[in-house]
């Protein structure tokens, strides 16, 4: 119970945080909401014991009418926080979201290796500001019924307690149904999820633009239909699974309000039989105990939605409450310009939730200044150890030094901004051309400046300079129906432009020129060259022309360093990299 409190509690300060004008109203709301349906019990006992007793038309109608009157206010005032209700959604969306997406880049790389923490997450983020709505709509339910039920009671009582008795025996009946009930709900949602999410993930291929070639191609398309029916049927045999205890749990609640509501209408009719009770207190008991029933119900209801709330809850603070092990704000020793080398000394690493080591015991020097390439087949681990360069992990054994300070003593944010990369998996975004290049607003003159020189040595300015809007151009049609989409080619000149437009000291090209020809390639290899003359270049690459003005190669298969030296080393040594490099050097001469 204690936990259930404070996670509600949480959700609340979020409300408060983004909107407290809407709460103060909802809390106000909880004194007028119950006035209706208390002034409609009084008339009707009032106005019946004046048709019975033969009162005049005048005494009736001033009834009606001061009720209508007592209600109509009641009714405009909570119309009036009903409206500012549906505006303060979206202040409360946007405030929820903007600290989860803020907190979602300070998360962890090896959460998102963890599927369980991911469906959490998953959950948080579609969750988030609904819970925080449904939280104030429990404390305004528990708040209003408190106040509803004091009118009642003292209504009911005045006329006949043993009523309250029969309602609360009813009461502890559906209280224990309830309960039951929304752990089932809580259950079935987590076993969702999954499926819910791989459905959503197959379901987008078919209309987001990226992928509309190859679903027209061979059978790529039957493929993800297929999938996304097999997600789907998962879905419906989860809901199948509990379908039958809710029919059990919906039919229990309706025979306990019919089973309440037959019990003090025996009791009325044999009070009025035996004198005790008008047919106006009859009619007023009658509703009064549909009333106290509908309140005691959303009263005690409310306490299993507040343990439900908080089983959600309690996944989203389990993500804003993250204290990553990797933080970006952990007040490490600041590094300045790189001075001397990266040292990486004895690595292994093995993915979180994996038994099999990606790494291993990899040694490796590279030199302030120096062109350094790291090679070898796809899978053998040379992307891992970029993530472990740029911190995204730290080894499971061994230590990475730069200027000779161990990785993990200095400061995230200062160490990766001495990086400049282009990724393997790099994204062109629904953003200008300018932003994608950036990745951030684009400002002034002098930025402009640098966007257009990052692009001429990408060799992709002419292109964009012929577009109608330039560097202003946006790089997708999902938003601008003006957008212009690129080629393979043409988005990975883009990606190598970003990871040239700033004055990086550490130039890490994962894949540079995967998707160029060999022409282009060869081109932007050497416009790649002579931009990064006095920087420390980090290559990484299974295609070997892109490597062999390198100052030192590192040949890796299998997670280890098997071979290293300069192109002309190797090749003379007639080992794996010879064996590679011929291979290659023959495939490109057949292109030509």
């Amino acid at each position: 119970m204690k936990k259930a409190i404070q996670n509600n509690l949480y959700m609340l300060r979020f409300m408060w945080k983004y909107c407290k004008s809407n709460v103060i109203l909802r809390l106000l709301s909880t004194l007028t909401a119950p006035v209706q349906p208390f002034i409609f019990i009084i008339t009707m006992k009032l106005a019946i014991d004046g048709i019975s007793e033969k009162r005049d038309l005048k005494y009736l109608l001033t009834i009606i009418l001061t009720a209508f009157l007592v209600g109509a206010v009641s009714a405009i005032f909570n119309s009036w926080v009903n409206s500012s209700s549906t505006k303060a959604q979206p202040k409360i969306s946007k405030g929820i979201q903007d600290e989860l997406l803020k907190k979602s880049l300070t998360l962890d790389f090896a959460c998102y290796d963890d599927a369980e923490y991911y469906d959490k997450y998953v959950r948080a983020m579609q969750e988030a500001e609904s819970r925080a709505i449904e939280v104030l709509d429990s404390l305004v339910e528990i708040l209003s019924s408190i106040v509803a039920l004091l009118m009642i009671v003292s209504l009911i009582i005045a006329l006949n307690p043993i009523v309250i008795l029969i309602c609360v025996a009813v009461l502890g009946i559906n209280i224990f149904l309830n309960a039951k009930r929304n752990k089932i709900v809580f259950k079935r949602d987590m076993e969702i999820t999954r499926p819910q999410r791989e459905g959503a993930y197959y379901k987008k291929m078919f209309y987001e633009p990226q992928y509309a070639q190859e679903l027209r191609l061979g059978k790529l398309g039957r493929l993800m239909n297929k999938k996304f029916i097999s997600s789907m049927d998962r879905v419906l045999t989860v809901v199948e699974k509990y379908c039958g205890r809710f029919v059990f749990f919906d039919s229990a609640f309706s025979i306990v309000g019919f089973g309440l509501m037959s019990s003090v209408m025996a009791f009325a009719s044999w009070q009025i039989t035996k004198g005790n009770l008008s047919i106006g207190d009859f009619a007023a008991l009658l509703n009064g105990a549909q009333q106290l029933l509908e309140r005691l119900f959303a009263l005690f209801g409310q306490f299993p939605r507040l343990f439900q709330n908080s089983m959600y809850i309690e996944n989203l603070r389990k993500i804003l409450d993250y204290s990553p092990v990797i933080a970006s704000d952990n007040g490490g020793i600041e590094i300045d310009r790189l001075q001397n080398n990266i040292k990486i000394n004895g690595i292994s690493f093995t993915y979180p939730g994996k038994d099999k080591p990606v790494l291993k015991n990899i040694n490796m020097e590279i030199r302030h200044g120096s062109k350094t390439a790291i090679v070898g087949y796809n899978g053998v681990g040379k992307s891992t150890l970029v993530k472990l360069l740029l911190r995204f992990y730290d080894p499971d054994k061994g230590n990475i030094k730069i200027d000779n300070i161990d990785y993990r003593e200095t400061n995230v944010d200062s160490l990766r901004n001495k990086f400049g990369v282009l990724f393997q998996n790099y994204k062109c975004y629904a953003l200008t051309v300018a932003e994608n290049v950036l990745l951030d607003d684009y400002m002034d003159k002098s930025v402009e400046e640098k966007v257009v020189s990052s692009l001429k040595y990408s060799g992709i300015y002419e292109k964009i300079a012929g577009l109608e809007k330039g560097i202003n151009t946006n790089l997708s049609r999902e938003f601008d129906s003006d957008g212009m989409p690129l080629s393979g080619g043409e988005e990975q000149k883009i990606a190598i432009a970003r990871a040239f437009v700033e004055d990086k000291d550490i130039l890490i090209l994962d894949e540079p020129s995967s998707a160029l020809d060999p022409l282009a390639e060869y081109d932007i290899n050497q416009k790649i060259m002579s931009l990064a003359d006095n920087k420390t270049v980090i290559f990484i690459s299974h295609r070997l022309s892109t490597v062999r003005m390198a100052d030192m190669i590192y040949m890796m298969d299998n997670g280890k360093i098997i071979e290293s030296g300069t192109h002309d080393e190797l090749m003379k040594r007639g080992g794996k990299y010879c064996e590679m490099f011929t291979k290659q050097a023959e495939k490109y001469m057949l292109e030509f």
